[in-house]
């Protein structure tokens, strides 16, 4: 079965709790949690710890595997780390830019302005 978010994730972990016949509250005593986290668990809060996760496919039955889904090469975080590092460098050099600019002296609109000591 693919995941894809913390709710498939949930609902793989209520449909296998059904099907081995225990309960929320058996599952969270098993865990050594409340209910209402195993609550939140199936239904795919992304807040819960992941050794909560681990622990609930362990007390399940259940294995955990990482497959990948493409080669490595362009989608490789390793190379795409210098694309990342050319757009922040891009991004600081033109906020750079923005403020060199924000620092000249803005025009009057057709009112002088009065400094202190001017009557």
């Amino acid at each position: 079965m693919r995941l894809k978010n913390t709710r498939d994730l949930g609902l793989l972990l209520q449909a296998r709790r059904k099907r081995v016949g225990w309960s929320q509250a058996r599952l969270a005593h098993r865990l050594g949690i409340t209910r209402q986290l195993v609550i939140a668990l199936e239904k795919g809060t992304p807040g819960v710890a992941v050794g909560t996760v681990l622990k609930a496919f362990n007390a399940l039955g259940l294995t955990l595997n990482a497959n990948p889904r493409e080669p490595p090469g362009d989608h490789d975080p390793v190379t795409r780390t210098s694309a990342i590092d050319d757009v922040i460098r891009n991004a600081r050099s033109e906020a750079g830019n923005d403020l060199s600019k924000s620092r000249q002296p803005l025009p009057l609109s057709g009112h002088a302005r009065k400094t202190r000591g001017e009557s």
